[in-house]
């Protein structure tokens, strides 16, 4: 299948044969057994390695649908569990096709009593890369605050200074400050080749408090002053023509 996304969570189970999947450009052998996951809004795809692969698959939705995925803390990618028990699959096809509110009810029990009964074969890989990915959308949603560093990482997480630097060093090639500083400099040169925002603002955005410390961020950086790496990256109307 082509590259998906959907607006719920999606337990994807092994049935027979050999798959591949796909999420933020990782890809993961699916054999009969195991289990795989997605949160909503990730993009996926699907990709058959052997002659038919079979899967089966649970969605839930609701406001609480992902928060109660992520509370089990499984990783991506769970090796022989077993995979969807027959019975359970079959008790689920036959609820979902109805709409009455007990129902529902006896469906999420259902679901939850899916999760319950899943279980990591080797979950530490597979962890340290979900808390990769979650402090890097983090980093993304606290661009702007000027506290933003590997102690306030460390304490949001509650990990070792040591252990995260180490995990992003294997996961992402760099330490978590020099990743953080990456984003910042890309947000910077958004910002300042795709918009007419004051650089004083830009900077606040980067989380700069200081205006001078973001001057020479972007100098030491790009080679020149905000205002001149604008000048120069952006084409003036005829030009663009």
């Amino acid at each position: 299948m082509g590259s998906l996304k959907n607006s719920f969570c999606e337990l994807v189970f092994g049935v027979s044969g050999v798959g591949e999947l796909t999420l933020y450009d990782k890809n993961y052998l699916c054999n009969p057994g195991d289990v795989f996951y997605y949160l909503p809004g990730e993009e996926h795809r699907h990709h058959a390695l052997s002659a038919e692969w079979t899967t089966r698959w649970v969605c839930f939705d609701g406001p609480l649908a992902a928060a109660t995925l992520l509370a089990y803390q499984y990783p991506r990618l769970q090796r022989g569990t077993g995979g969807l028990p027959e019975e359970l699959y079959r008790t689920l096809k036959r609820a979902v096709s109805d709409s009455d509110y007990q129902q529902v009810r006896r469906t999420s029990r259902l679901v939850g009593t899916l999760l319950a009964g899943l279980y990591p074969e080797n979950p530490a890989g597979e962890q340290s890369s979900l808390l990769v990915k979650q402090c890097m959308e983090w980093i993304q949603s606290h661009l702007t605050d000027p506290a933003l560093d590997l102690t306030l990482l460390c304490d949001t997480f509650g990990v070792g200074k040591r252990t995260l630097t180490r995990l992003f060093h294997e996961k992402i090639g760099m330490p978590p400050g020099q990743y953080i500083r990456s984003r910042r400099l890309t947000e910077a040169q958004i910002l300042l080749m795709g918009t007419d925002l004051p650089v004083r603002e830009i900077a606040r955005k980067c989380g700069f408090s200081c205006l001078s410390s973001f001057i020479r961020f972007i100098r030491n950086d790009l080679g020149s002053s905000p205002l001149a790496y604008r000048r120069r990256n952006r084409r003036a109307p005829e030009e663009a023509e």
